[in-house]
């Protein structure tokens, strides 16, 4: 009824915010807006990729990016060898978006599996080979994301890393209620575990001498009980023979 309406409702805020958030920190990480990065979210997924797959490439695209810019030479000849500058026509570093579409472009017209799957790696990191089926695509693929409702704006994310933050408030506030709750009854428990133990400790010598008298009249029975069972045994035995 209204409470299952209710769990479901707070269930799709939650799941809802947790994507936002997560496009929003990628965005921070990468410097790719979080629409772009919703779009290829998407579309790594349509393709057998991770997220994952999709924030190491990123990552890995971005500092070979800054190399290059910097002078790193096997970053330079990665880029030559794919045809791609990471600079426009103003001397202007391109951003991870642009080069990434442009080394998607650059890898569909390799031939050669194996020197493509080299490339890949060599500007994206270990995700590469599994971002090719989305870079041999990528326009396609991207596109249909805003056709199935699956781009997500940027102030969706923002939300979405807003509503994390408060419930990390929230939570951070509740441990802090159970903080004060245990500190004002520690004292208590302290002082009844120590009267308990003394107890206990004060008890002990007479259960000691209680479970031994218990044992001694355990064995005087059974020393009484096992004749009598032994003749009773012995008589039922000759009335059956």
């Amino acid at each position: 009824g209204i409470a299952a309406l209710g769990a479901a409702t707070l269930g799709a805020v939650r799941q809802t915010a947790a994507l936002g958030e997560s496009l929003q920190q990628l965005s921070q990480r990468t410097g790719v807006g979080v629409e772009s990065l919703s779009r290829l979210k998407f579309a790594a997924e349509q393709n057998n990729a991770t997220f994952g797959d999709l924030e190491i490439g990123l990552r890995t695209l971005n500092r070979q990016i800054f190399a290059a810019a910097t002078g790193n030479k096997e970053s330079e000849e990665s880029f030559k060898r794919l045809g791609i500058s990471i600079r426009d026509a103003g001397g202007n570093l391109k951003d991870t978006e642009t080069v990434l579409k442009e080394v998607a472009g650059s890898l569909s017209t390799i031939e050669n599996a194996s020197a493509r799957a080299a490339l890949s790696q060599e500007v994206l990191g270990r995700s590469g080979t599994r971002l090719l089926p989305l870079l041999n695509n990528l326009e396609e693929a991207t596109a249909e994301a805003d056709k199935f409702g699956a781009t997500i704006s940027s102030q969706l994310a923002a939300q979405g890393d807003a509503f994390g933050d408060a419930m990390a408030k929230i939570n951070t506030v509740i441990t802090a209620f159970k903080v004060a709750v245990g500190e004002a009854l520690l004292p208590i428990f302290i002082e009844l575990g120590e009267r308990f133990a003394n107890f206990a400790a004060a008890i002990l010598p007479a259960f000691r001498h209680g479970v031994a008298q218990a044992f001694n009249a355990l064995q005087q029975a059974a020393a009484f009980v096992a004749p009598v069972f032994e003749a009773f045994t012995g008589f039922g035995r000759s009335v059956l023979q």
